[in-house]
């Protein structure tokens, strides 16, 4: 469809006492439930509900389009002919859906069915008769045919889908029930009904329209969608080799996948005894000069340039209320600079501010010459490839940035050996399963960012034999400072903390269970389908967002109108499928008995939670210690310790006195529970330094002894995991002659009981299943 596509579409709603029927879509109960309805819709509320949110979509959207809304089988006819045309074709507004939401749906008509062909005569009549420019016509009747006959068919066929084919326009049925399907059988449905079946099969033979049932097509339009916009492509060239001998291809580039982002919201002046009038002149579109002027008792019309200006690390509007020589109040912009000069806070001029940078603890000035200065420029627009390597040495962690591109040779030129060449690299880099390393640029005045391009090839579901659909895939790598190094404990330490085959085979059901694949439910043939697919979620927090601007734009501003709560499609789109929470359940079960999770409480937190509440917090601050936080000299004790270590071991000192000054200093450390906790890792560094002076000097009763007496007393802390993590034990003597530890005590080490304390020793409390 081209950017100017302009479309024209008549809603005609049947509006007689049959569409209160009780829809007949065949949803089951549990549908219902999870749906968050007690109660079956109508027809005519499913009916109402589809244009409200057909309506409501295209507002947010912004769409072109222009619609016009006829009501029939209505008493509230003008002519007394069954049909009330509510507006003439314009774009889609807040009166229209106002309307829709008001008075069509609380709607009760008394009067006599309206002919369907009538209405669609009319509707096709409103169409031809317009004197705008249109590039498609649509129709869409929603009905449930309670009053078709044989003479309707016959008319149909002969009249006006005639006209239809005549005028090009496109006749879209909403209705209950469909042919072809499952939902409403064939002997719930009536005489008048089953003829409606049969002109539904031949709009769809005749290629004049098309038909939906009614519950899908409010489901497909329930979502908010944001202003389309036509991406453009980014055209450049990909440059092989250097000098005389490189090659540039042109390329051009899209985003297949970008974050989408709503618009940010805009600064109006609303003046503080004005609250009522101002939604109003908001819902008539009326610009913000003219809200204001309509807020006003005087005829002043206010041109509102809203600002922001930073004070002390505060947003402020600034506001200028005196009259310039027009009349008008005018709201001008600026920023205020002040500083502390002397103890107290005063105003600095512009011109006075000068541009700083932190080196380290000091701030480096330098003027805009020497900011532009400092900016990396290249003046080198495109894509270098810097050299190739296996796909296999390109780290998932490593894949950065938030968008990726597809690169295409570019289809401008007329010449078009370059495509040939780019389909070369891109089969070549398949064959040798690599990716080329590449500089990437915007623009000129960018900074340039490293890259890989992936080689890609999409099925041509076309079968014509046109080569479009080989890529390049363009995704950022980081540079060395954009790396994070961490360390985590291994989960491998001990076999004790592998999964048992029971323990796997309960995890594997729980998958199993829950597999997606099969938790959907195909629309055309009812048979399984995959489930929560991409293409069909949309961002709950955006959803959400456009729900409440919805809500609020229709009910006003007062502060008795609540906020609406998520609605029920929505919400089924964020949750587990009900096919998988009923199959996981008896596998939930059978996790929780094979994985018991224990609350672990401390003596010292059972003994404060007896205390009576009554005390005063200020009399058990004594007791309650928090957890030092660790800080840069916390950080420096074991480089410290190990360098006057090192200083005894240059001075030639017996290691008795080098185990002893070990022994000392680290017994320090183990007497304050929180700074073991605070230099974990620390401290097992320190430990493992000392096993390896130990190994080295062929003693190792020192280090055995601290490791059974005050190492063990550490038992299940996280200074433990850590010291598991490190594989650090005792000393055996298979590791040194002078050891009495045995092999298997050393491998054990860990699995043997700790002589803690009685009030040090955690107490066990289950946590009963929920």
């Amino acid at each position: 469809m081209s950017r100017n596509a302009k479309e024209a579409i008549v809603l005609a709603i049947d509006c007689w006492r049959a569409m209160s029927a009780e829809s007949t879509d065949g949803t089951d109960d549990a549908d219902a439930a999870d749906d968050g309805n007690s109660g079956r819709q109508t027809q005519y509320q499913l009916s109402v509900e589809c244009l409200e949110n057909i309506i409501r979509q295209k507002i947010f959207a912004e769409s072109k389009n222009e619609y016009q809304l006829i009501e029939f089988s209505t008493a509230a006819a003008a002519a007394g002919n069954g049909y009330r045309l509510f507006n003439s074709l314009s774009q889609p507004d807040f009166t229209l859906l106002t309307h829709i939401c008001g008075p069509l749906r609380d709607h009760n008509s008394s009067a006599s069915p309206s002919n369907v062909m009538d209405v669609l005569g009319l509707a096709i009549r409103q169409l031809v008769e317009t004197e705008k420019k249109f590039t498609e016509k649509k129709i869409a009747l929603l009905t449930n045919f309670s009053t078709f006959t044989d003479e309707d068919y016959k008319r149909f066929v002969h009249q006006i889908g005639y006209q239809l084919k005549r005028f090009d326009i496109q006749l879209i049925v909403i209705c209950d029930f469909i042919p072809s399907s499952s939902t409403v059988p064939p002997k719930q449905l009536s005489k008048c009904q089953l003829k409606a079946l049969k002109l539904m099969e031949y709009i769809e033979e005749q290629d004049i329209g098309y038909y939906y049932q009614l519950r899908k097509a409010v489901h497909q339009f329930s979502h908010f969608v944001g202003k389309k916009t036509t991406p453009a492509a980014w055209y450049s060239t990909l440059e092989l080799g250097k000098g005389l001998n490189a090659l540039n291809i042109p390329i051009g580039a899209l985003m297949k996948a970008q974050q989408f982002k709503k618009k940010t919201g805009i600064v109006i002046f609303k003046p503080p005894q004005q609250q009522e009038t101002l939604p109003a002149a908001i819902e008539s579109g009326a610009t913000t000069s003219a809200i204001i002027s309509s807020s006003m008792d005087t005829n002043d019309t206010v041109d509102v340039k809203p600002s922001l200006a930073t004070i002390d690390g505060q947003i402020q509007l600034i506001v200028d209320n005196q009259n310039n020589s027009t009349g008008d109040q005018a709201v001008e912009s600026g920023t205020i600079y002040q500083s502390a000069i002397d103890g107290t806070i005063k105003n600095i001029e512009k011109e006075e501010v000068i541009y700083a940078h932190k080196y380290g603890q000091t701030l480096v000035p330098f003027s805009d010459d020497d900011k532009k200065s400092f900016d990396y420029t290249n003046n080198q627009k495109g894509m270098r490839i810097l050299g190739f390597a296996s796909v296999n040495d390109i780290d998932i962690t490593y894949r950065m940035g938030q968008k990726s591109w597809y690169l295409f040779a570019d289809p401008r030129p007329k010449k078009h050996n370059h495509r040939l060449v780019f389909q070369t690299l891109v089969a070549a880099l398949l064959d040798m399963q690599s990716v080329a390393i590449v500089r990437y640029n915007w623009s000129d005045r960018s900074s340039p960012q490293m890259g890989y391009l992936m080689p890609l090839i999409e099925s041509n579901n076309e079968g014509n034999g046109d080569d479009d659909n080989m890529f390049l895939v363009f995704t950022q790598l980081p540079f060395d400072e954009d790396v994070r190094h961490y360390s985590f404990p291994s989960l491998y330490s001990k076999p004790r903390f592998s999964p048992t085959d029971d323990q796997l085979a309960a995890v594997d059901g729980l998958i199993d269970s829950m597999d997606l694949m099969t938790a959907g439910i195909d629309e055309d043939d009812g048979n399984p389908s995959e489930a929560l697919l991409t293409e069909s979620i949309y961002n709950p927090q955006n959803q959400y967002w456009f729900q409440c601007l919805y809500h609020r734009q229709l009910y006003g501003t007062t502060k008795s109108t609540e906020m609406p709560q998520m609605s029920d499609s929505l919400r089924n789109c964020i949750e587990i499928p009900r096919k998988n929470r009923q199959k996981s359940i008896e596998n939930l079960v059978n996790i929780s008995q094979k994985f018991p999770l224990n609350s672990i409480k401390s003596a010292n937190k059972q003994k404060l939670d007896s205390i009576s509440s009554q005390q005063s917090i200020d009399d058990l601050q004594p007791d309650i210690k928090r957890v030092k936080i660790s800080t840069d000299e916390d950080n420096k004790i074991a480089a410290n310790i190990m360098s006057n270590i090192d200083g005894m071991i240059d001075n030639r000192e017996p290691f008795e006195n080098v185990s002893k000054k070990l022994d000392n200093q680290l017994n320090e450390l183990f007497a304050d529970r929180n700074t073991v906790d605070a230099n974990c890792e620390q401290i097992v560094d320190l430990l493992d330094f000392y096993r390896k002076l130990s190994l080295m000097y062929s003693q190792s009763k020192s280090f055995n002894q601290l490791m059974l007496t005050s190492v063990k007393s550490f038992r299940g802390t996280d200074f433990w995991y850590y010291l598991l993590a490190k594989e650090l034990t005792l000393i055996s003597m298979n590791d040194c002659s002078d050891s009495d530890i045995s092999q298997e005590m050393a491998d054990n080490y860990t699995n043997l009981s700790a002589d803690d304390n009685e009030d040090n020793k955690p107490i066990v409390v289950k946590q009963e299943p929920q």
